[in-house]
């Protein structure tokens, strides 16, 4: 095949043009870091893997983004400071907080959270102020944002309150309640369900009490600040996040662990009347 010389800068140029397109797509489609804490059925390990339902969902959302996904599980107060240090691109499940806001960028919801107690089926207690619960001796997972109303009265000493600080303090928290060396523990209903039915029978002898702790809040994921471009991949995880639910991607993904979401309160719909930064 002969090429005219004069067709040579012409070639170079778009053989320039060439490598710089695919720099740009090797640019824009690396690997994303995660850290996630242990917290079934959204992120747990199993068999040497973390999965669950937000694990599955995030692998596929960030997929049709470009992206594949490395992730570890960490305690929480490890995870809270590889977001803040920016060692990591990312975390989830991730609750909000005006604190949490100054070190992540946070998505629309994920996932919505009712926080109940639990407590074994023998023992007849109900609630209908927090400090009805003044006998009681509660367990609590360390690290975790519960409601505000339930965060004031253990700052203020209202209740009897211990935090657990474990890999698993879900887990833990059961197998305490269990053994009746604590009478409550205050749970993410899904979450304390989940554990409930993965290890039936187990904790047959457990149930909890159908009134919630304050106001609902909800999971997100936390982007980083410290990472150049986050805010714009959040905003890019949001759009791809309403997808997923009007696809039913999501639902698909969740139901593979036994979740049923109520997609109105989630994403882009969920958002509404949030304060989310």
């Amino acid at each position: 095949m002969l090429i005219h010389v004069a067709a040579l800068p012409h070639i170079s140029r778009a053989l320039l043009l060439l490598s710089l397109c695919l720099l740009s797509i090797q640019t824009a489609s690396k690997e994303l870091h995660f850290v996630t804490v242990e917290h079934a059925p959204h992120s747990f390990e199993k068999d040497e893997k973390i999965v669950g339902s937000v694990t599955q969902l995030l692998r596929e959302i960030f997929e049709t983004m470009g992206h594949q996904l490395k992730i570890s599980s960490v305690p929480a107060k490890r995870a809270l400071l590889m977001v803040e240090s920016g060692h990591v691109d990312g975390i989830y499940p991730y609750t909000y907080n005006e604190a949490r806001s100054n070190a992540a960028y946070f998505s629309n919801p994920i996932s919505v959270i009712d926080t109940v107690f639990f407590k074994r089926k023998s023992s007849d207690i109900s609630w209908e102020t927090l400090f009805d619960l003044h006998p009681y001796h509660i367990g609590s997972n360390a690290g975790y944002h519960y409601p505000s109303t339930f965060i004031t009265a253990e700052r203020e000493r209202l209740l009897t309150i211990t935090p657990l600080f474990s890999q698993n303090p879900t887990l833990d928290n059961l197998k305490k309640l269990k053994s009746e060396r604590i009478d409550l523990f205050i749970c993410n209903r899904l979450v304390c369900q989940f554990y409930l039915d993965q290890y039936a029978p187990m904790f047959q002898s457990i149930d909890y009490i159908p009134k919630e702790v304050g106001a609902n809040k909800t999971f997100h994921v936390g982007f980083t600040r410290k990472r150049a471009g986050a805010s714009e991949l959040r905003d890019q995880f949001n759009v791809a996040l309403d997808d997923a639910i009007t696809s039913g991607l999501l639902e698909e993904a969740y139901m593979q662990y036994g979740v049923k979401e109520e997609v109105n309160r989630l994403g882009s719909q969920g958002a509404k009347d949030r304060v989310i930064q």
